[in-house]
């Protein structure tokens, strides 16, 4: 058998060397004749993402394109993030509790507007916004006061809280927007903060302006 016929020089000897790497890296080179562990490993990492799409809504169901999502969300560490900087994924999921629990100066500092449930922490890891089962929804974005800080404790696990029920008053719906997006500059960057604001205002007005086009309830 001459160089290059069957199993080409640089490909995997068998399917359990076969990364998702070096299948990327095969394919790319164009060297996956002859890879007889190609269908099986295609198979099987086709199972793990189903896997992990139901692990989704819990801390181990965090991945690494969380991770990457939110560290292009933060213009790759470009902008200006007052809540764990430089911290994604399931740290980050641990770390904005903690720092609830252990640094209430510092989210007063920040002016950070509610306490943080596992469901805030999640959404922000994953960057899960909406009315999904998994998301965060602006009912779930409920003000807190200062005492409310001063007695917060950390969950005694990880399970998302249920969703707040949905808010039927636009004053409170405006309120806990406004709260959502506070913590959204925080942790992303306050340079999304602006536009989200005029828009949220613009809404406002037009409700003020034309209540029976925009009621209040």
């Amino acid at each position: 058998m001459g160089e290059g016929e069957g199993a080409r020089a640089g490909a995997p000897a068998d399917d359990a060397q076969l990364t998702k790497a070096a299948m990327a890296q095969a394919v790319a080179e164009g060297t996956t004749a002859g890879m007889p562990g190609l269908a099986h490993a295609t198979e099987r990492n086709a199972r793990a993402a189903e896997g992990e799409r139901k692990a989704r809504g819990t801390r181990g169901g965090i991945h690494r394109e969380d991770e990457l999502d939110l560290y292009i969300a933060r213009g790759c560490n470009t902008l200006s993030v007052e809540a764990c900087e430089g911290i994604t994924g399931k740290e980050f999921f641990d770390s904005l509790k903690r720092m609830c629990a252990n640094s209430k100066s510092t989210m007063r500092d920040i002016r950070w507007p509610a306490l943080v449930t596992n469901r805030i922490a999640y959404a922000f890891a994953t960057l899960s916004f909406g009315s999904g089962p998994h998301d965060l929804s602006v009912a779930d974005c409920i003000p807190a006061r200062n005492e409310d800080f001063d007695n917060y404790r950390l969950p005694d696990d990880d399970k998302l809280e249920p969703h707040q029920r949905a808010v039927t008053h636009m004053q409170t719906w405006f309120k806990r927007a406004r709260c959502e997006i506070q913590k959204l500059e925080s942790v992303m960057g306050t340079e999304h903060g602006a536009q989200r604001r005029e828009a949220l205002d613009h809404l406002e007005e037009l409700h003020e302006n034309d209540p029976d086009e925009f009621p209040d309830d």
